[in-house]
């Protein structure tokens, strides 16, 4: 009998830190196969400056995780605005004001393209209660990915999507962070995929 309770709690203790070292692991896989819809974010107005696009009022930066991404966008002088991915082009519109200072610019979708951006979020959270804020003191009990997702359709039947992966942190009594954390080598833009016509 003893022997039995030793082992159930050599087991429970085995599997609490494997829950611990693994979740994060674990809910980034549960993520490719599903993510729940969290809600839309405005799409309009679009400004591109200092390697970062914005959509509404929100800044999403080109800074790959670990892979390399080679994603540019560009108003020529025909204020045509194009992205680039590793020599796919992909027309956004057309550029409707610059600044000199930058070299940013802000633009338009051309006429019958269809943009949306939305905000999922893993399907299961981690938790996080050995991390350490040394900054300020908190830290977050659990964390989970929220994930920006770029979609944009022409007229033509071109296409292009981008996501960004970021983290969410919960702390109790404050309830879930507004989901921008970042953390080297897992955040930041992680897809670009434009899909030409044929």
């Amino acid at each position: 009998m003893k022997a039995t309770i030793i082992r159930s709690t050599i087991a429970l203790i085995a599997v609490a830190v494997a829950w611990i070292l693994g979740a994060r692991q674990l809910s980034s896989l549960l993520d490719y196969t599903f993510t729940p819809r969290l809600y839309s974010l405005p799409v309009s107005p679009l400004a591109y400056s200092l390697n970062a696009l914005k959509v509404g009022s929100l800044p999403l930066d080109f800074y790959a995780d670990i892979r390399t991404l080679d994603v540019h966008v560009t108003c020529d002088s025909a204020d045509r605005v194009t992205l680039s991915d590793g020599g796919k082009l992909f027309p956004m519109g057309k550029c409707i004001s610059r600044d000199i200072r930058t070299g940013g610019f802000d633009f338009a979708p051309d006429p019958g393209d269809a943009v949306s951006l939305v905000v999922d979020r893993s399907m299961m959270s981690w938790p996080t209660f050995f991390e350490m804020n040394f900054m300020t003191g908190q830290s977050p009990s659990w964390t989970r990915h929220l994930y920006y997702r770029l979609r944009w359709n022409k007229a033509s039947g071109s296409k292009l999507t981008m996501v960004w992966r970021f983290e969410q942190g919960f702390y109790p009594g404050a309830g879930w962070t507004s989901g921008m954390m970042t953390r080297e080598g897992s955040t930041g833009l992680i897809q670009v995929d434009v899909i030409d016509a044929q």
